[in-house]
């Protein structure tokens, strides 16, 4: 009862736990290069689900090496987050490109989502788009030696992410842990205020993504992200999606 496999860290989400309420809820990953700028749409759960659908480091990776030389990349995100792993994976990959690295946040960053968001060398928020970042969670079974790993792995993720935060925002590491322990939701104003993102622009129309988000674990969902099943239904007929 150790390591990766059982530990199964949410800080976001583990793995095995059915990130999506429903089977053909959206999830789209997309991949372009045009005149020297790519494009990457990261819009569904971070991290493979048991669906098979999600995005991970290896999409993002193979995606990054085919576009070649590039001078700059534009990351569009919507996401509820996932494994922080594959999060952690992902903006590593962005960051440490060479390309400039403009992220826009569509509608959600959340979780190990808003983690990818902080490779961007700008941030930018659409209207009526939120942030939410909190502490490392996941479950483990097993008596107190097999379950002390665990606590360990999560404290450690916290303080990575406390650090990747904090350098971003340029907040205290104070400030950024109480509001990964909160669990904080900031909209796009909020976001900019305080050093998440860069600026706040006009809405942008993308597919929602209508998930159940506390399967992720989430204590304190918006009103506006909380599940509606008779809309989810809807959107894996083909219906439109409500606002």
């Amino acid at each position: 009862m150790q390591n990766r496999r059982n530990a199964l860290v949410l800080a976001s989400g583990a793995k095995p736990l059915g990130f999506t309420a429903f089977k053909g809820v959206p999830c789209k990953y997309r991949a372009t290069a045009k005149a020297g700028k790519g494009e990457l749409d990261l819009y569904g759960i971070v991290g493979a689900d048991w669906f098979g659908d999600g995005i991970t480091s290896k999409m993002v990776s193979d995606s990054l090496k085919a576009m070649g030389s590039v001078s700059s990349i534009e990351v569009n995100i919507n996401s509820p987050g996932g494994d922080v792993f594959e999060g952690r994976g992902i903006y590593n990959l962005l960051k440490e490109h060479k390309a400039r690295i403009d992220v826009h946040v569509i509608a959600e960053a959340a979780s190990a989502a808003s983690l990818i968001a902080m490779a961007g060398d700008s941030i930018t928020m659409s209207e009526g788009s939120l942030m939410m970042i909190h502490r490392a969670s996941g479950f483990a079974y097993g008596n107190a030696e097999e379950i002390e790993p665990l606590i360990k792995l999560l404290k450690t993720i916290d303080d990575t992410m406390v650090s990747t935060y904090a350098a971003r925002s340029k907040n205290t590491p104070e400030d950024v842990r109480g509001w990964l322990n909160a669990e904080t939701w900031m909209t796009a104003d909020e976001a900019v205020a305080r050093g998440f993102a860069d600026k706040a622009e006009a809405a942008a129309k993308v597919a929602a993504i209508s998930i159940d988000r506390r399967i992720l674990g989430f204590k304190h969902i918006p009103e506006s992200l909380r599940p509606n099943r008779a809309r989810a239904l809807k959107i894996i007929a083909g219906g439109k999606s409500a606002a």
